[in-house]
């Protein structure tokens, strides 16, 4: 018998193939995987999360973990804050890589640029959930689509590659920025930080071997990451220290 259901999910314009490597590793480690796909530009970000609670209802005993890419997070978290999401699910553990949960200032970036640009970025991201990232602003992107049950535990994986991107104006992955990945979350989580870019990290041998020791239930990988005292506003906004260990990635 397997420990448990491990539910991929793959980021923006992405499939399901980028998400098999780390598939093959939960699979020798004894998960049973269900590596979920959809078609991202066709439905906006509450029509995925819909979608998605129900198919975890399918077997809504099982003890379920979740692993994530980019916008797969989003969707992650819109699905668990549905009414007819499963109780295990969100007990879950959850691994985030890269998560846009303040949004994306790449995306919203494409509103201020010349006509043909962005005529071809609108028909690239589309007009359902692409459109949510372009057009919905950091704050309320990171409150208004969900929120991360407070039970579930969750490690957080950064990419900070420096200033790689000349659209985007603070530190990122090249796709998203730190702020927009560390919002968002549970008043307490575990983030580790790498010097690796936005896909690089989805390979990265050490960032899946520290995502399979947290699956087991190891709560020492990480930072502990809690709420300032004088942030504790609304903790499961993201009032959260940004006191992070950094380390190279693969």
């Amino acid at each position: 018998m397997g420990i448990g259901r491990a539910v991929l999910l793959h980021g923006f314009l992405g499939s399901r193939v980028q998400m098999l490597p780390f598939a093959a590793r939960l699979v020798r480690d004894g998960w049973k995987v269900s590596n979920y796909g959809y078609e991202s530009t066709r439905f906006s970000i509450e029509e995925h999360a819909r979608a998605l609670a129900e198919s975890l209802k399918d077997s809504p005993e099982e003890k379920t973990a979740f692993v994530t890419h980019s916008f797969g997070g989003v969707i992650l978290r819109a699905a668990l804050s549905r009414p007819e999401c499963p109780q295990s699910a969100r007990r879950s553990r959850i691994v985030l890589i890269a998560p846009p949960l303040g949004g994306s200032s790449l995306a919203r970036s494409f509103r201020t640029m010349p006509v043909g640009l962005k005529y071809v970025a609108e028909i690239v991201m589309g007009a359902k959930s692409g459109a949510q990232l372009r057009d919905i602003e950091f704050d309320a992107f990171r409150t208004a689509l969900g929120r991360f049950p407070i039970q579930s535990r969750i490690l957080l994986v950064v990419g900070n590659a420096g200033s790689i991107n000349p659209l985007l104006r603070e530190p990122s992955d090249g796709v998203v920025t730190v702020e927009e990945v560390t919002k968002g979350l549970p008043d307490e989580h575990r983030k580790l930080v790498f010097r690796a870019t936005h896909n690089v990290l989805l390979y990265s041998p050490t960032v899946m071997s520290s995502a399979v020791e947290f699956l087991r239930g190891n709560d020492d990988v990480g930072e502990l990451i809690n709420p300032e005292p004088s942030n504790l506003c609304d903790v499961r906004d993201g009032c959260a220290s940004e006191t992070v260990r950094e380390k190279n990635g693969d």
